[in-house]
This record gives structure tokens, sequence and C-alpha cells, in this order.
């Protein structure tokens, strides 16, 4: 297990932020989507720079930050019960980076008075959000610029 800081996502981490998106799409994605799939995946950030940027500043959004400075991940609450945006490294894939992330994210939620929290999976978080105690309640197709993408609406009761 990877040890990691958490802070608040700044707006000057944007293009960081971005290269780790585009990376985790481009290696992590090749298991389980088509190298269509992938490329416009990984193309999104840059693509729509400003959208991305927006994105980011919604919500809370945490960076993972290594013992040596360097963000190794991101994700978002948002709203207050919709997890979002939670992308790892690829070389830090399976090191508990994106459960620590995300383990902060439930902790603004539940402080926050929420029951749940819900997350639209891709095929690659999918397990981490099963072992994180999601279940599937539905599976959708979503379409993006003419390709289609299977994604897992999930969600995790707090009892």
């Amino acid at each position: 297990m990877t040890t990691v800081t958490l802070r608040p996502y700044n707006p000057t981490d944007t293009k960081r932020l971005a290269h780790i998106y585009a990376q985790a799409a481009l290696i992590l994605g090749k298991k389980q989507y088509t190298e269509q799939q992938v490329q416009m995946w990984a193309d999104y950030p840059v693509q729509y720079f400003d959208e991305f940027t927006t994105m980011l500043s919604n919500g809370d959004t945490y960076v993972a930050i290594s013992d040596c400075g360097e963000i190794l991940g991101f994700g978002q609450l948002y709203p207050t019960d919709y997890v979002t945006l939670l992308y790892v490294l690829p070389e830090f894939s399976r090191a508990g980076v994106g459960t620590t992330i995300y383990k902060q994210l439930e902790n603004i939620a539940q402080d926050n008075q929420q029951k749940c929290l819900s997350v639209t999976a891709s095929k690659i978080s999918k397990r981490l959000f099963e072992k994180l105690g999601f279940e599937v309640i539905d599976t959708e197709i979503s379409l993006r610029n003419g390709i289609e993408f299977e994604r897992y609406n999930m969600v995790k009761i707090f009892i």
C-alpha cells in the first residue's frame, strides 16, 4: 500500500490531473475497451480542457500526493452523494491510492448526513467499487462522440 496525503484540488493541478486521466484511460483502458474507445476517453481532458477544468472545480475534489510531492491521483464528490472522477496513475493502480481518495470522499458525504453514495463506474473501476461496498443497480450504454461505453450505476447505502 502506497502512503499518500490528501489535499483539496488547486487549479494549478489541472494539467497534471489531465495527464493522470489520460494515462489511466490509455494504459488501464486497454484491458477492457477497444482502441477507439480508449483513444476517445483519453482525449477528453485535452479536447475539452476548459470543461474539464470546470468539472474539477465542482464539489469536493481531492488530490493524492506522494511523499515526494508528486500527484498520484484524484477524485471528486459532486454533488454531495455522487463519486466521480476517481483516477490514479496506472503505476499506482491497486496500491491503495484510489481507496484512500474514496475514503476521504465517503467521510465528507457522511459528515454531510448522506445516507448513501452513488457512482457510475467504468469496466475498470467496477471491481474497486464492489470492494468498497457498492452494488450494481443497473448497466447502461453511454454514447460519447458516437462511441458506446458500457458503464455500471452503483450504490452504497450507509447503515
